[in-house]
């Protein structure tokens, strides 16, 4: 009876902690959690243009003028020059307007710092062969009658 007596104690006691007659909590969801603000959220960076090393969009303003208009000695960097090529074949003028265009380009490369009439010049290429791409380099594209038609890097 002696060991009884506390287990039945603690057998009420414990009918009055465990709280029957309380509801219990309903946690709500996101409750207790840290809600990280919208506006603290990283934004995707917006797609940035190449970046314009020979400044090109200086020369914008050249185009549709004639490149003998233009002093090729005061633009800095390095500068390349494409123009379609001439054909030297003797061709029957019959229909002179029906000829297709001259497949060849004609490229002019200058460095900087270097004098004008000592241009390195390579006539007969295709498009396909005109060298490395430099984003450093000024490149003027002359229509048939050397006029600007671009002017871009590369």
């Amino acid at each position: 009876m002696r060991h009884l007596l506390p287990l039945l104690s603690a057998a009420l006691l414990s009918a009055c902690v465990t709280g029957a007659g309380q509801p219990q909590q309903v946690r709500q969801p996101g409750q207790g959690q840290y809600v990280y603000p919208q506006r603290l959220r990283p934004q995707p960076m917006p797609s940035l243009t190449p970046a314009d090393l020979c400044g090109a969009r200086l020369y914008q303003g050249l185009i549709g003028q004639n490149i003998g208009g233009v002093h090729l000695m005061v633009i800095s960097g390095d500068k390349r020059i494409i123009r379609p090529a001439e054909q030297e074949l003797s061709e029957d003028d019959f229909l002179p307007d029906m000829r297709a265009a001259p497949p060849r380009l004609e490229v002019r490369e200058m460095l900087a710092g270097q004098p004008l009439y000592t241009s390195s010049v390579r006539t007969g290429l295709y498009a396909g062969q005109l060298g490395p791409e430099r984003e450093d380099r000024l490149t003027f594209e002359l229509d048939a009658q050397g006029y600007i038609v671009r002017a871009t890097c590369g």
